[in-house]
């Protein structure tokens, strides 16, 4: 085997292990991302969960204004009223540029005391008795993007 031979060999061998080390880094890019989403998903999920509880349990109706707030299974205070609704950009989403209002999200770490920060924000619009309620999740820490709009009416 000549030097030429030996060369031409180490440089495929180079050339096929730099595209498998590429394919490693972009899956656990990849992976990381869907984990970042799952995440917001199931913690948007739980709030639109707990909020359409609350409304439920209502004896009448609430109108607008008149809705209250209760403590969910978090322990924090979550607003159920339209008074001062989370800002949402064209695309009916929850903006995250803007500042935080008060009652209408919370910080949650998941998984919990150990995990990622995740800003949970919520935006509720009533009319005619029906309450629209988009809630938005969005990791504060992290390379995912992670962002997640869910939308839900109440019966």
């Amino acid at each position: 085997m000549s030097l030429l031979e030996v060369i031409i060999a180490l440089a495929l061998l180079a050339t096929g292990v730099t595209a498998i080390a590429y394919t490693f880094s972009s899956t656990i890019r990849a992976d990381t991302f869907n984990s970042s989403t799952n995440v917001a998903r199931y913690l948007a999920q739980k709030q639109i969960e707990e909020m359409l509880a609350r409304y439920n349990l209502m004896s009448t109706p609430c109108v607008s204004g008149s809705c209250g707030t209760f403590t969910d299974s978090d322990g924090q205070t979550d607003a159920l009223n339209d008074n001062n609704p989370q800002i949402l950009n064209s695309s009916g989403e929850l903006d995250f540029s803007t500042a935080q209002e008060t009652g209408y999200n919370k910080t949650v770490l998941w998984p919990p005391s150990t995990g990622v920060p995740y800003d949970i924000r919520w935006n509720v619009v009533t009319a005619g008795g029906i309450h629209s309620v988009t809630v938005g999740v969005h990791p504060l820490t992290g390379t995912g993007s992670g962002n997640v709009s869910l939308h839900s009416l109440t019966p």
